[in-house]
């Protein structure tokens, strides 16, 4: 029979436990609903909606420090399908990129030998998805090609950077966290390192804030202003205050343009960058529970936030339309409009010991309603939010947080009168754009209140710290594969025994069975084992030792050995016998006992002057087969006997008889035969004895003299005819029984062994100012600088501004006068100032033009809307379309989506087309067909992209959509639809 050779490669499964710690933070949630951390110095990636490990990458050879997935947010097809890309940073400096659905590493970066401190994918290019920036100590930024593993470029600075944040509505604008303050870069980009070493800003320490501090009641927005602590300044702070030292987190908001945060242990500070000042402080009460990590939200202007108790809460921001006054009192004439952030949700704290706490938290970054929390014990928590709606007329009226709604649309459609709440798909889905009832949702009669709550929908458990006790079942076989599960026991410290099923790496099941740590297991089956704990020696070096049986199905615990247990030597090893008939049971300093696995028997137990075993071993052989034969022959007979004396039996009758007989006596085997085994151990002295245990016999059998080489023998293995002996020197004896011959080995030179208060955030009076100077409300801005108060060192600008503003009229010299120093103000680095002279003359198509020279295109954008007509506002885009399409900046995806706004869907289309995105171009094309948008007409692009895309579904395997698509992509289809009916036309022919 010819021989083949099949090569399997099985993939190892790594049960994790307790993390180290440099692994804190090592946590990110991908696009794909996958969660990568890391555990010392391997990557376990968890599939979210299972809590199951998917994988575990195992290269790095430290402890991993940071986790990033790979952004996936770019167009996609057969050329450049999805994948799995992970980058993890260990203590080292080592960068691996991993390529997840293998298990293998694509590119290995190695710059320096410290720790990445931090490290992000670049999210914005269209050309280049593989650009890595990372943070190596102390003061370096480098920018990688994480495919290829080369370094683009490497920008060095003053101070140690600690980490890092992109602006996500702008990605040349990056701020740096350092050990001094924050260091702003606005001219960053993937092509060359930024030129200037940005503008450096110092924080002071929060607890100086009066915030901290009730407010005294203020009648206008400039007294409440000034009880403001400025925290931001450009000057360094003394000595005695404390800067960034125990800034946690930096990181911009997603949900509001040029707001920033910065987390500290009792405080989290909002930044408004417009006006570079603190605008408002989420604080801590005393008592309550200190921040260690925030996740701000995109989707609505939330915060997720960890805190030291493992517990995770939802903060939501209050809308500016909120009335929090009494009803009695009179309105304010001039209020502070008042942003607070209300505490939504919480979920529950873990008990936190000196070996247990929390390590970081990631956020679902598609659906932002789920959180999943990293235990340092190797647990990982994930809880998703759910909404519910509130009953009526069931306001808590002690309550100061606002009601939330639910949505009135879904994607544009109306909710009806008599439609059930919105599903849990989002944090969008789940409450409405404005969390509390502003005038708009007012006029809707189908509000909703909600309530918020977290669930616990998937809990990852880890192994405990160590030592463990490890036992695999029983081999797979022949005969057992039907039932055969592979089940890992592992005894653990705390007297519990972990059941994992291998299949999976999940946890099958936690048993507390003992009291005192475990120190052995032994498989007497598929679904039962016997586990053995010792107590700590009392002074007489005595213990307490327990000996359970337990049964896995039911979970059942039986002591063994009854009632003995107390006040004796400790167990120092068990040993089942190979067909799980008998078990011996080694002491340290007692003779071994021997019994009967099946009944719970003591068999012997050895006298005093016996032997102390230190180690033992079972034979693989036995009678059982000989047995077997002799008691199937005897029921043979029997069966003979009864068939022959019965005359009305026909012989297939006799024969079914006797098939029935010996299927019965094959059942009963394991109960009525004890087969005859026999084992072997070494005394002090390093004599091998050996014995037969035969039902209730136990003989002594033969002895071996010890090998004058070896030392104290330590274990044994056998195997057929061949018995090795270890000792405690690293010394192997192997033993011929056959032969009775043995000979001696020099392995190794060790013994060998057995296996917030809620706080005001108050609006800054000088975007005030700019904002009424740049929309025409002259009357308003005079207003507002007039009322600066005169020890503000702005007092004499803002009061020659109004006066500016009062005196302006629409003749040619003022006006000529007017932008001539606006110019000036320009040239000489005054942009600001400048535009708003400009704007001051109904110039602002001059100010969008200016603000687009210096590279402010969000600012001229905001500009145009402001103050322009349709098409000059129309012409002011465009430009930006022009220069987000340039190959120095090269993000069309943007300019596509300004190009939707300005309604220009031709243009859309042939910029898809350009990009090759010719799938995205053909079904925008059909849509804008479908709603009226294009006129029906046969242009060959159009065309052309139908037919392209019928071409790729058909690559794909899609026939219905490629012959709907072909049938409309004019002459250049119908070569494309002959080919798709071709098959049929043949099959049909035969």
């Amino acid at each position: 029979m010819q021989r083949f050779t099949v090569n399997i490669k099985l993939p190892a499964r790594t049960l994790t436990g307790a993390l180290s710690a440099p692994n804190r933070g090592a946590a990110d949630w991908g696009w794909q609903g996958l969660i990568a951390y890391g555990c010392h110095s391997l990557v376990l990636v968890v599939d979210a909606n299972t809590a199951q490990t998917l994988q575990v990458l195992e290269r790095h050879k430290a402890s991993v420090v940071k986790v990033k997935w790979a952004k996936e947010n770019y167009h996609h097809n057969i050329g450049s399908p999805y994948s799995l890309r992970l980058a993890s940073a260990d203590v080292t400096g080592k960068i691996i990129v991993w390529d997840v659905a293998t298990g293998t590493a694509r590119c290995e970066i190695q710059e320096h030998a410290k720790p990445i401190q931090d490290m992000q994918w670049l999210w914005n290019q269209d050309a280049s998805r593989d650009l890595l920036l990372a943070v190596h100590p102390p003061n370096y930024i480098v920018l990688w090609n994480a495919d290829t593993g080369t370094k683009l470029w490497k920008k060095s600075y003053a101070e140690n950077i600690l980490s890092f944040s992109f602006d996500p509505f702008d990605p040349s604008h990056l701020a740096l966290l350092t050990s001094e303050g924050i260091v702003f870069i606005s001219d960053f980009s993937p092509s060359k390192a930024p030129a200037s070493s940005g503008k450096k800003v110092y924080i002071s320490s929060p607890h100086s804030s009066p915030s901290h501090n009730k407010l005294a009641a203020a009648t206008g927005a400039k007294k409440a202003l000034d009880k403001v602590k400025i925290l931001i300044s450009n000057e360094k702070p003394s000595a005695e205050s404390v800067t960034l030292n125990d800034c946690l987190q930096l990181s911009y908001l997603p949900s509001k343009r040029n707001y920033m945060l910065l987390l500290y242990p009792r405080e989290i500070l909002i930044l408004d960058l417009e006006v570079n000042q603190t605008v408002g402080v989420i604080a801590i009460e005393r008592t309550g529970v200190p921040f260690l990590q925030v996740i701000p939200c995109f989707q609505r202007d939330g915060l997720f936030c960890l805190h030291e108790n493992g517990c995770i809460t939802l903060r939501v921001r209050r809308s500016n339309c909120s009335i929090t006054g009494t009803p009695n009192e009179e309105p304010d004439p001039d209020p502070v409009q008042e942003l607070i952030y209300d505490l939504r949700s919480q979920c529950d704290a873990i008990r936190v010991t000196k070996t247990v706490r929390p390590f970081s938290m990631v956020c679902c970054p598609v659906n932002e309603n789920s959180a999943a929390l990293i235990v340092s014990d190797g647990r990982v928590m994930i809880w998703e939010l759910k909404s519910s709606v509130a009953g009526r007329n069931v306001r808590n009226s002690s309550s100061s947080a606002s009601p939330l709604y639910s949505p009135v649309s879904f994607c544009g459609i109306p909710v009806g009168a008599f439609q059930n709440k919105l599903p849990d798909l989002s944090l969008d889905s789940m409450i409405g754009q404005s969390t509390i009832a502003g005038e708009e949702q007012l006029k809707s009669p189908f509000l909703q209140e909600v309530h918020l709550k977290f669930l616990l929908t998937g809990l990852l458990s880890g192994l405990p710290l160590p030592p463990f006790a490890i036992r695999m079942c029983p081999p797979l076989t022949t005969k057992n594969i039907k039932q055969y599960e592979p089940i890992l026991a592992v005894g653990t410290s705390n007297g519990s025994v972990l059941v994992f099923h291998l299949t999976s790496g999940l946890l099958h099941k936690e048993l507390s069975i003992h009291s005192c740590e475990v120190k052995g297991i032994e498989w007497i089956s598929l679904t039962g084992f016997i586990s053995f704990a010792t107590s700590t020696p009392n002074n007489l070096g005595l213990v307490r030792n327990e000996l359970q049986l337990v049964d896995l199905p039911t979970g059942r615990s039986t002591a063994f050995r009854g009632e003995r247990g107390n006040d004796e030597p400790a167990i120092e090893m068990i040993k089942v016998s190979h067909l799980k008939q008998y078990l011996a049971v080694v002491f340290k300093d007692k003779p071994l006992e021997i019994w009967d696995v099946r009944t719970c028997t003591l068999l012997r137990e050895m006298s005093k002057n016996f032997p102390i075993a230190t180690a033992l071993e079972w034979s693989p052989s036995h009678n059982l087969k000989s047995l077997r034969k002799k008691q199937l022959a005897a029921r043979e007979a029997m069966a003979r006997q009864t068939v022959a004396s019965d005359t009305e039996v026909s012989s297939i009758e006799s024969s079914v008889i006797s098939l029935l007989q010996e299927a019965e006596s094959k059942s009963e085997l394991s109960q009525n035969i004890s087969a005859r085994e026999h084992f072997v151990f070494t005394g002090a002295d390093g004599q091998v004895y050996h014995l037969t245990v035969e039902g209730n016999s136990v003989k002594d059998s033969a002895r071996i003299p010890p090998d004058g080489s070896m030392g104290s023998i330590t274990c044994i293995a056998w195997k057929g005819d061949t018995l090795v002996l270890g000792d405690v020197d690293g010394n192997l004896n192997f033993w011929d029984l056959k032969a009775r011959v043995s000979r001696c080995w020099s392995v190794v030179q060790h013994y060998i062994h057995d296996g917030v208060l809620n706080v005001i955030l108050l609006r800054i009076m000088l975007w005030s100012k700019l904002h009424f100077c740049f929309s025409c409300q002259t009357d308003r801005a005079v207003q507002l600088l007039l009322e600066t108060s005169s020890e503000n060192a702005h007092y004499y600008c803002d009061s020659l501004k109004a006066c500016l503003v009062t005196t302006v009229t629409s003749s040619g010299p003022s006006q000529s006068t007017i932008k001539l120093v606006a110019t000036n103000m320009i040239a000489n680095g005054k942009l600001a100032e400048g535009v708003q002279l400009l704007c001051l003359i109904d110039k602002a198509a001059d100010a969008c033009r200016y603000l687009q020279t210096y590279g402010e295109w969000n600012r001229a954008a905001w500009l145009a809307k402001v103050r322009l007509n349709s098409e000059e506002c129309a012409d002011v885009l465009k430009r930006w379309v022009d220069h987000l399409c340039s190959p120095q900046v090269n993000q069309k995806s943007k300019a596509i989506l300004v190009l939707l706004s300005l309604g220009c869907f031709t243009k859309v289309a042939e910029m898809l087309h350009s990009m090759r995105y010719f799938d995205r171009a053909a079904l925008f094309v059909e849509a804008c067909l479908e709603y009226g948008a294009f006129e029906v007409n046969d242009d060959t692009n159009i065309l052309f992209l139908k037919f392209y895309y019928a071409r790729s579904l058909k690559l794909l395997g899609f026939k219905q959509g490629a012959l709907l698509f072909g049938s409309k992509a004019g002459e250049s289809g119908k070569e494309l639809l002959t080919e798709l009916k071709q098959p049929k036309e043949e099959v049909t022919q035969e």
